[in-house]
């Protein structure tokens, strides 16, 4: 299947699917939609603010720790790591509510999170490596425009982006008609984009 075709019926798709095991070479794949469901979840050294209405005393800022994990009044040692802060809120809250509070309001903000990067390189005007946002998704047109666009060279029907062990690729057109944001391509931390040179 083309890579146009899976994006016009990326929608029609389950998005719960687990991506394809490991290869030891990168396999060229065409975009999986699961990757618009991407959210930031928590990693080590994220610093988070947690509040409780009316209680003071369980309102803490915490730091995750290299194994994953926050400690917090009365719950002890809590996992945090590879989840939302809204899926921490539900954990404290269900702890909090089983033994010590009725109702518990509890709300778990992300004070700092630890910076994650991705790399753009070939035929764009600003090679390099770039931050990715905490507060929003970037699809890779926007990631090529965070390095100043398109080289006057750059062969816009070959556009590359390697994760980990994947490899997906697109053109400029199929990026541009994916425009509903179920059917895009986000970029996530760690990938590599590369535009191809044209040859003249």
């Amino acid at each position: 299947m083309s890579a146009l075709a899976f994006l016009l019926s990326a929608s029609a798709q389950n998005t719960n699917a687990e991506p394809a095991a490991d290869s030891a070479d990168p396999a060229v794949r065409t975009p999986n939609s699961s990757a618009s469901k991407d959210v930031r979840k928590l990693m080590p050294n994220d610093i988070l603010t947690v509040r409780v209405v009316g209680e003071a005393d369980l309102s803490v800022e915490r730091r995750v720790s290299n194994d994953g994990t926050i400690t917090y009044p009365f719950l002890e040692s809590i996992k945090v790591e590879g989840r939302t802060p809204a899926q921490v809120e539900v954990l404290i809250r269900e702890g909090l509510a089983k033994d010590y509070l009725v109702n518990p309001q509890v709300m778990v903000d992300v004070k700092d999170y630890v910076k994650q990067f991705f790399t753009v390189s070939g035929q764009v005007n600003r090679e390099g490596q770039y931050e990715y946002p905490v507060d929003r998704r970037i699809d890779v047109l926007e990631a090529i425009s965070m390095s100043q666009g398109f080289s006057k060279l750059a062969k816009k029907s070959n556009i590359e982006v390697r994760r980990g062990n994947e490899k997906f690729q697109f053109s400029e057109k199929q990026l541009k008609e994916a425009n509903d944001p179920a059917k895009k391509f986000y970029v996530q931390p760690n990938d590599k984009i590369h535009v191809e040179e044209r040859v003249f």
